[in-house]
């Protein structure tokens, strides 16, 4: 609840040489009068963990003028060669600038570093003045560096172009690995709704010399205003001198528009198709622009049932539990319905933005998180403690409440009600089970996985399969031991 007449409302670290420890902090509702860096001023070392930046504001007076004036950094400035931002379980939070950057402005060399994260609800407020209104979560620009690592950059606006984040100028970087963007949106001022012709809702880049990696990134439901085919919803990356890495990354269910008339729009690609380089596979819904093409990596366009990542809603499905009690949020897959599940084929990556072990099926899964690809079925649990559920709903399990799989089903017919297309192994757990239908599902490669304590034999259930057919394409194996979810 600090105030300052100039720069930094909450603290200000001006050498180069200093360095400010924050461990168990938080940093809230500060302000300054005039200019910049509603939460803190840095030229030196920020460095810590499990911080709070929420509800810091710039230049009040110039936002009650409705000035033009640009005054970056509503969370927090960061700026100059060796200044440096590294936190982590950090939660960068509503806080507002009028002009650049609503949660962090980087700039002039200066790098900030952020794992185990929430970068949301961050706006930009300028009058007129698009270019100074731009980069809702994060503006970051000359030569300067923002290393993201399992976390969310979600539901920022800004009045310009890059809702999420926008990168500007010569040699200007933004490394995004387990990342999730989700709900931003360019073209928006706060209090008076939709704005101008905005591009970027997740993310905009223009950076000569620059360089933009995605390695399992997330990009769904942003948003920008601009109304034509070159809007790039989900990310828009401009300037040919930029070094474009897109690895098992996925952006799917961005809109571009005003109000209520909303177009499907992804990806807008402006530089060569050969500078562009792909690795791994990659899932992009709509695409303007210049082709994808470069590196040995391959990406699939297009709306279809084939491509659909099976989204679910944005929620905390578990992960590093930050200051507010929370994990950063992630949009799980439906179990077995998803394009994204084991086809990250030549992924390395050991862990998702939860922290939870990759692969959790035969290979990684595209994008920030790694779904299930098992179903259980079970009328009655052997378990000591049965599950309370049985009903296919999500589950949580492990020490960080993570969103492991689903509960169990009733029957295999349930299971294939509720996610008819479902693909992977189905483990039948307890109870007697001498007739199972697969005639509902749609999807095919299924196994069935049997526990030994069934009270019947394994060899004499009947399976009935898509076609009438009885055990015709589907693998019957004894799982092993009894399942216990809890």
């Amino acid at each position: 609840g600090n105030n300052a007449g100039n720069h930094a409302g909450g603290f200000r670290n001006e050498s180069g040489w200093s360095i400010v420890t924050l461990n168990d902090t938080k940093i809230t509702t500060n302000t300054t009068t005039q200019h910049h860096a509603g939460g803190f001023w840095n030229r030196g070392s920020v460095i810590g963990q499990d911080v709070i930046i929420s509800g810091n504001r710039n230049a009040t007076a110039q936002a009650t003028a409705d000035s033009n004036d640009n005054n970056v950094g509503g969370g927090f400035w960061n700026n100059g060669d060796g200044a440096y931002v590294d936190l982590t379980r950090v939660e960068v939070t509503d806080n507002e600038s009028h002009g650049r950057g609503g949660g962090i402005y980087n700039d002039s060399r200066a790098e900030t570093r952020l794992t185990d994260f929430i970068i949301s609800g961050n706006s930009t407020d300028q009058n007129n003045s698009e270019s100074q209104g731009r980069g809702g979560g994060i503006w970051n620009s000359s030569g300067a560096d923002v290393i993201l690592n399992r976390g969310e950059v979600s539901e920022n606006t800004s009045l310009g172009h890059g809702g999420g984040i926008y990168s500007q100028e010569s040699g200007a970087s933004v490394l995004a690995t387990n990342v999730t963007f989700s709900g931003n949106q360019a073209g928006i001022d706060p209090g008076e709704g939709f704005e101008g012709s905005m591009v970027g809702g997740g993310f905009w880049a223009q950076s000569n010399g620059g360089r933009v990696e995605f390695d399992h990134v997330t990009f769904t439901e942003n948003q920008a205003t601009r109304p034509n085919a070159d809007t790039g919803a989900g990310f828009r990356i401009d300037s040919s001198g930029i070094h474009m890495l897109m690895k098992d990354t996925v952006a799917y269910g961005n809109e571009r528009g005003l109000g209520g008339t909303l177009v499907d729009d992804d990806v807008d690609q402006n530089i060569t198709a050969a500078n562009f380089i792909l690795e791994g596979n990659n899932i992009v819904g709509f695409r303007s622009g210049n082709a994808m093409s470069g590196g040995t990596g391959s990406v699939t366009e297009g709306y279809s049932a084939a491509n659909d990542p099976g989204f679910l809603a944005l929620a905390d499905n578990g992960g590093a539990i930050l200051p507010s009690g929370s994990a950063p949020r992630t949009h799980a897959l439906s179990i077995g319905a998803s394009s994204l599940l084991n086809a990250a084929t030549s992924s390395t990556l050991t862990e998702d933005q939860r922290g939870i072990a990759r692969p959790i099926g035969a290979a990684n899964d595209i994008g920030a998180f790694e779904g299930p690809d098992t179903a259980y079925v079970n009328d009655q649990w052997s378990a000591a403690s049965p599950l309370d559920l049985v009903d296919g709903d999500r589950e949580l399990g492990g020490s960080q409440d993570a969103y492991v799989g689903v509960g169990a089903f009733a029957s295999v017919t349930d299971l294939l009600a509720k996610y008819p297309s479902f693909t992977g192994d189905i483990v039948v757990n307890g109870g007697t089970y001498l007739t199972i239908d697969l005639s509902a599902g749609t999807a095919g490669d299924i196994n069935l996985l049997f526990v030994q304590d069934l009270a019947d034999s394994e060899t004499a259930v009947n399976v009935t399969t898509l076609n009438g057919d009885v055990n015709d394409g589907i693998n019957l194996s004894n799982h092993g031991s009894p399942v216990d979810l809890n």
